[in-house]
C-alpha cells in the first residue's frame, strides 16, 4: 500500500478517522487502510451520501453493500443491504444503533466488554444459492491491526482498546431501503 494522506496517519481517535473515511468515500483522496481498491465499488456509490453522514457522526465504516436480486450472465445472486465498522464505545448513539435489532434489523457489535449477535457474523451474499459474503465476524487484534494499518499509533490504540465492531443487516434480500433509513434516524434521535 502506498503511504496513507495526513489525515490518516494524524487521525488519534476513531472520531479523527471518521471524517478521513468520509473524504476518502467522497474521493478527496486515492487511499485508506484495509481496503485493496483506490476507489469505492459502483454497486455502493449511490450509497456514499448515507456513508458519509455515519461517519461523520463517529460510525467509521469499513464494509457496505445494497440489497440486490438479480443475475449475472449464467448465475443468480442475492444479497442484502449491510454496513459494517467501527465505532468509539462511548458513542453516544451506540445505544440507539444497537436498539435497531428491535426494528428487525440484525445488529452485531463486538468491543471489549460487548458482544452482540454471533461471532462468525451473518451470510450477505449468496451466488447461485452458496454463501459468498459475510459481514458481522468478529475482528481480532492482529485483524484490526491489518484492517487500520497505516493510522497513527494513538488512532490503532483507541480502535483496539475503546473500539465497538458494529455491523447492521436488512434480513430481507434484495432490500436497500429499511437499513438505511433506520441508520440515518438513530444517529438524528
Amino acid at each position: 500500500m502506498t503511504r496513507l494522506p495526513a489525515p490518516w496517519s494524524t487521525a488519534r481517535t476513531i472520531a479523527d478517522l471518521g471524517p478521513a473515511m468520509a473524504d476518502w468515500l467522497n474521493g478527496r483522496f486515492p487511499d485508506r487502510p484495509g481496503y485493496c481498491g483506490t476507489t469505492i465499488a459502483p454497486e455502493t456509490k449511490f450509497l456514499v451520501p448515507a456513508l458519509t453522514k455515519l461517519c461523520q457522526a463517529g460510525f467509521v465504516t469499513t464494509s457496505s453493500q445494497p440489497g440486490e436480486k438479480g443475475r449475472t450472465r449464467y448465475t443468480p445472486y442475492r444479497q442484502q443491504a449491510a454496513v459494517d465498522g467501527i465505532v468509539a464505545g462511548t458513542h453516544p448513539a451506540l445505544k440507539r444503533v444497537l436498539e435497531l435489532k428491535h426494528q428487525g434489523l440484525l445488529v452485531f457489535a463486538h468491543g471489549r466488554d460487548l458482544a452482540i449477535g454471533r461471532l462468525d457474523g451473518e451470510v450477505v451474499t449468496e451466488w447461485d444459492g452458496r454463501p459468498h459474503t459475510w459481514f458481522g465476524r468478529r475482528l481480532l487484534p492482529r485483524d484490526l491491526r491489518n484492517e487500520w494499518k497505516g493510522v497513527s499509533p494513538e488512532a490503532l490504540t483507541d480502535v483496539l482498546n475503546n473500539g465497538v465492531q458494529f455491523t447492521v443487516i436488512d434480513p430481507d434480500w434484495g432490500g436497500n431501503t429499511r437499513l438505511w433509513l433506520a441508520l440515518m434516524t438513530a444517529l438524528e434521535a
